[in-house]
């Protein structure tokens, strides 16, 4: 089966996968003999990494070889044979070679992307024309919301040239940025989170057709209010999609530290995009507080997901989106005693008609409304 990457970028991908993966199911329980089985586990697969010109065994066979190694090395330790046996069954489903983790980690994110889309009656095409390729770093992905993870991953639209030899073949792209030699329990940790938003928020965004508009980082609805979606249905996932490691914890506590830190107005990088997707979150979680506080409505988390997934489906621009959502954000705010105007009113109004069952347009024309009020 091809692979998403070289084999001298693949190989020290899934081995490190495999190490971390066992690691994060025991981290708690693991003795001190862990340790220098995975200071060797990272020196070689970096020096793999590090010599793309020699030739690779088969991924497989490079586990069976690192393992005999191991046992080999620490044939006096009975704690490290424990552990090296343990890990054996890691490295063997994360080199099968009719799988390629990391493609079918994409494949399974998208496909739950798509059926919570479905699940609140909004159905994407079949075909996305969505195409997933990788691409090896020799440095971490600089990250505006999560430094520490050497992973990160984005939505373009059409796809590149030596794919299909036609840009108009694939309507867009999932690329994911790795750094092979320093994949580490962080990184896995946030894969699937950080695969999730592009999903729910960039993959699935409408009209889907190549020419739509792509936001950028300070995008309040697609950075934003769709990483509200994007956290929900992560969580509501079942946690067995995400193979090779079953403790649900492990990824939970990964997606969580990666989720808050995208709307983090004080990281360091990109300080103005990250108040942005502040705001964009917050008028996602203002709207939830009104569903469920002020109007009871029955499942504030389904209503909120309807809306969320209806309007990042439709034809409506990028900008609009974003208008709507500073909107959301600046009238709904239940940080101010005065909240109670003229325009809460109308949008509060519109959101009880919407968990009633009208349509987009309806609340669309709400937000219309009271952007001319606001108007100076």
């Amino acid at each position: 089966m091809k692979t998403l990457l070289e084999a001298h970028a693949h190989i020290p991908l899934v081995v490190r996968w495999a190490w971390h993966a066992f690691k994060g199911e025991r981290s708690l329980s693991l003795p001190s003999a862990a340790k220098p089985i995975e200071s060797y586990i990272h020196y070689v697969t970096e020096e793999t990494w590090e010599h793309p010109e020699t030739p690779c065994p088969t991924p497989r066979q490079y586990a069976e070889d690192l393992l005999r190694d191991l046992t080999d090395r620490e044939a006096r330790s009975p704690q490290a044979r424990k552990i090296l046996d343990d890990l054996r069954g890691y490295m063997h489903k994360l080199t099968d070679p009719e799988c390629d983790p990391l493609l079918a980690l994409c494949d399974e994110v998208l496909g739950a992307a798509k059926n919570a889309y479905s699940m609140h009656g909004v159905d994407p095409p079949s075909d996305l024309g969505l195409n997933i390729r990788a691409l090896p770093l020799a440095e971490p992905p600089t990250h505006c919301f999560f430094p520490d993870c050497c992973v990160d991953a984005e939505i373009s639209p059409g796809c590149p040239e030596a794919c299909c030899r036609s840009t108009s073949q694939h309507a867009q792209t999932l690329t994911v940025k790795v750094a092979p030699a320093m994949f580490d329990s962080v990184t896995l940790a946030a894969l699937p989170y950080i695969l999730f938003h592009e999903c729910v928020s960039h993959a699935l965004q409408g009209p889907y057709l190549p020419s739509r508009e792509v936001p950028g980082n300070y995008s309040l609805f697609a950075e934003g209010w769709m990483d509200w979606a994007a956290w929900e249905v992560f969580q509501s996932t079942n946690t067995t999609l995400f193979r090779y490691a079953s403790n649900g914890t492990f990824y939970e506590l990964g997606g969580r530290t990666a989720y808050e830190g995208r709307h983090n107005p004080k990281v360091k990088h990109r300080l103005s995009a990250a108040q942005q997707r502040a705001d964009g979150w917050e008028a996602a979680f203002n709207v939830f507080k009104c569903l469920q506080q002020e109007l009871r409505v029955g499942n504030p988390h389904a209503t909120l997901l309807r809306l969320s997934f209806l309007w990042n489906a439709s034809d409506t621009s990028r900008t609009s989106r974003d208008t709507a959502a500073y909107i959301f954000c600046s009238v709904l705010r239940y940080d101010k005693a005065d909240r109670r105007h003229r325009s809460a009113e109308i949008l509060i109004a519109a959101l009880k008609r919407f968990a009633d069952g009208a349509e987009l347009d309806d609340l669309l024309a709400a937000v219309e409304e009271v952007r001319r009020l606001m108007l100076p």
